[in-house]
């Protein structure tokens, strides 16, 4: 095959063009130094994900309010934070996101103890187990589920606004799933909640940007994570070992590149990258899906 010299000029161009953006991606831009002094809420912060980032941001120097209900997990939680950081600027706040009224009390006794607040992170859900969808007897479940993983977020999120608008480069980091972007069978409520909580933080994000507002919306979605809550929601599902095989990461690096995906003021962040790609894809998407069904036994 002959190429003209216009086709070889053309065919450098894109090589170079692809080299220039693989290039631009390939830059770690992470700057832990920007995190000292920063100002965070971290709720459901006593166990799981939750726990470890909080110890993320106290090892990097930020000051930390944790909330969850458990005072005694809460003391456990801080403590380390001290530990890890030296500093004595580490608190807890007890509270049920299950009482809306709540919501308001956490945001107001976090800035005070902070001095204002500069990232929130939405982290906390309600127990919940994977399972079919019978009707109305899931129905309290669902009501509950929802009121504390999205309406509780959309609640905190408000209260906070008029905060996070006074502090320049302000962040929100929302803890959600892939299955807010792919709804499976043995996660109907569940994924109800994600979608929902996607939806409303996706378009708050769209509205920051048309107003020029400087707050970052940064959405997780995350899957399959060693966490014991997780562990939990699988104790009524056989999947013949589909999960237990695929699980690979940890509370502690899933913490890690949420900081990082946070720093850098991600809109969104997959992990694991390619277990949420391929979970959600359109194609591959209805094929994980496909395995997964193959995988439903014990399912009265």
């Amino acid at each position: 095959m002959c190429f003209t010299t216009m086709d070889r000029k053309f065919i450098a161009i894109v090589c170079l063009v692809v080299a220039m953006v693989i290039g631009y991606y390939s830059i770690d831009r992470f700057d832990p130094e920007l995190i000292r002094g920063k100002r965070v809420l971290v709720t459901g912060g006593s166990a799981g994900i939750g726990e470890q980032i909080s110890y993320q941001y106290a090892r990097l120097g930020a000051k930390v309010v944790v909330t969850a209900r458990t005072v005694k997990n809460l003391k456990r939680v801080v403590s380390k934070c001290k530990e890890l950081s030296g500093s004595s600027e580490h608190h807890y706040i007890a509270a049920d996101m299950a009482n809306l009224d709540e919501t308001e009390r956490v945001i107001r006794e976090a800035t005070t103890l902070l001095g204002g607040l500069d990232i929130l992170i939405l982290n906390h859900v309600a127990p919940y187990q994977f399972g079919w969808w019978e009707g109305s007897e899931n129905l309290t479940a669902f009501n509950t589920r929802t009121t504390i993983g999205y309406l509780s977020h959309v609640h905190l999120t408000s209260h906070a606004l008029p905060i996070l608008r006074k502090t320049p480069g302000s962040n929100i980091v929302v803890l959600s799933s892939m299955a807010g972007i792919m709804g499976y069978s043995i996660q109907a409520d569940y994924a109800g909640v994600k979608f929902a909580q996607n939806g409303f933080f996706k378009s708050l994000r769209d509205q920051f940007s048309v107003m020029k507002e400087d707050i970052a919306v940064t959405v997780c979605f995350l899957g399959a994570i060693s966490t014991e809550s997780f562990a939990k929601a699988l104790e009524n599902v056989s999947l013949g070992g589909l999960y237990e095989d695929l699980i690979k990461s940890t509370p502690e690096d899933t913490s890690y590149t949420i900081v990082r995906a946070a720093q850098l003021r991600l809109p969104e962040l997959y992990h694991p990258y390619w277990f949420v790609k391929l979970g959600t894809w359109p194609v591959t998407g209805e094929i994980f899906k496909w395995v997964l069904s193959q995988y439903l036994v014990n399912l009265g």
